[in-house]
């Protein structure tokens, strides 16, 4: 017997294939980009971006500098803009 929640889910437009697909694809390159950063970079950008901490308390809660954390911060995202620059090229 099948299930009312998998009938939505299948008339849903978010369970279209190459959606998902997309998804897989850019999920699969974010990830690959980000293992490519310096831990320390990484780390931080883990912080504020995943669990959502300012970077004050971001700087608190690794104990260094807040100034440390901005510059590393920064050099993340600069490092990130190259391998991602096509997902802001397409606006997604």
């Amino acid at each position: 017997m099948t299930d009312v929640r998998e009938l939505a889910d299948v008339a849903s437009p978010m369970s279209d294939p190459s959606q998902a697909v997309e998804g897989a694809e850019r999920k699969t390159q974010v990830l690959s980009a980000l293992a490519g950063l310096p831990h320390e970079q990484r780390e931080v950008l883990e912080l504020g971006y995943f669990r959502g901490l300012s970077q004050t308390e971001i700087s608190e809660l690794t104990g260094q500098p807040l100034g440390t954390v901005k510059t590393r911060m920064r050099l993340a995202l600069q490092k990130l803009r190259e391998p991602l620059a096509m997902y802001r090229e397409r606006g997604d």
